[in-house]
């Protein structure tokens, strides 16, 4: 896929079964919000497919998130993209400001509830 690609994230509401979702913007080397396991992570695209992409995880410690002394990289659905590129602040340390977490917690609550 091109770098800045726009896709429809859709997901099926288990109650009613309708498809609802949003369009995201998805582009490489930025860092999105993504839904794996049980909660949310920050992740970085390397490679974008059609329904899947190549992401490498950062790891969180309480309020800050690192890279990992070995790279972990998973390909994931895009339906678990939870919201478009965050701001991360910091060099090898990097935060997430309370109003990008806040979005991120509504986001996933929503994902969640569906």
């Amino acid at each position: 896929m091109n770098v800045n690609t726009e896709i429809n994230v859709a997901n099926i509401n288990k109650k009613s079964g309708e498809e609802f979702g949003e369009k995201l913007k998805l582009e490489l080397e930025k860092y999105y919000c993504v839904y794996y396991d049980t909660g949310w992570y920050i992740r970085r695209k390397l490679h974008i497919e059609k329904n899947t992409c190549q992401i490498k995880f950062l790891y969180s410690n309480l309020d800050e998130f690192r890279w990992p002394k070995k790279d972990d990289i998973k390909k994931v659905n895009i339906k678990f993209i939870l919201c478009e590129p965050i701001t991360l602040n910091g060099v090898n340390f990097f935060t997430i400001s309370k109003q990008e977490r806040s979005r991120i917690q509504k986001k996933l609550k929503k994902f969640k509830n569906t």
